[in-house]
């Protein structure tokens, strides 16, 4: 299910890119007139000096800090920490963070622009609640599915009925304790042994049999006999 979902969401996001499809909001391009020969020609022309240098005809993922301005004189009034402003805003979005969303100050200075008609008093996130950094980029959180722990339901009947393996194989990594170390050691060393004495007994028995052998096989001394005519004297 995650990689299913995180693999479509890419594709969308680089159908959009790769498609030059433009934002509604109007962050990546801007419209101009030129009259050309007495003839208006209307253009699309990609957004590249207002996100920190960053050319949204080249990179998807231009950004720059979101803040609050003054209508009036265009000056910034607030800079929203963590949350930021680009070319599409799915890829601001996911290069954001919810820091504001921890800070009672941040959430307070939105409000106070925002909704001035509305006394609201928002309650900041609890990090302790929670196993996400407040300087977690949204792209992170949504890679986990934006799930911070799984309650896992091991039914295998459901699994075989469903899927039908022809063959089943695990794996299982563990650690042995110090007492199966020097147990299996003692049995290493023990069966080397008696290896050893088997194979002594196999080669080296016949060797000095043999060799015994050898040692003990009857020379035949030849008898001379001398020519009868020598017992006589001349």
């Amino acid at each position: 299910m995650e990689n299913s979902f995180l693999q479509t969401f890419q594709l969308i996001r680089s159908t959009t890119y790769q498609n030059v499809l433009t934002s509604a909001a109007l962050t990546d391009h801007y419209h101009t007139d030129v009259d050309l020969l007495g003839i208006p020609l209307s253009f699309i022309v990609a957004r590249s000096n207002i996100w920190s240098n960053c050319d949204c005809a080249v990179k998807a993922t231009c950004i720059q800090s979101a803040a609050i301005y003054n209508i009036t004189n265009n000056r910034v009034l607030y800079t929203v920490s963590g949350m930021y402003i680009g070319c599409y805003l799915i890829e601001a979005t996911l290069q954001s963070t919810l820091e504001c969303l921890y800070n009672k100050t941040c959430l307070d200075m939105i409000t106070s622009h925002v909704t001035r008609s509305l006394a609201i008093d928002w309650i900041p996130l609890n990090s302790s609640q929670s196993q996400n950094l407040a300087n977690e980029t949204i792209q992170a959180i949504l890679d986990q599915l934006m799930v911070q722990k799984w309650n896992w339901s091991i039914n295998y009947d459901s699994y075989y009925t469903e899927c039908q393996p022809y063959e089943c194989m695990y794996t299982y990594e563990s650690r042995n304790d110090a007492i199966y170390i020097v147990t299996t050691i003692i049995g290493l060393v023990g069966g080397l042994t008696t290896a050893l004495n088997l194979g002594i007994l196999k080669i080296v028995l016949p060797i000095l049999k043999y060799t015994q052998r050898k040692k003990r096989r009857i020379i035949p001394i030849m008898s001379f006999q001398t020519n009868e005519a020598s017992k006589w004297a001349c």
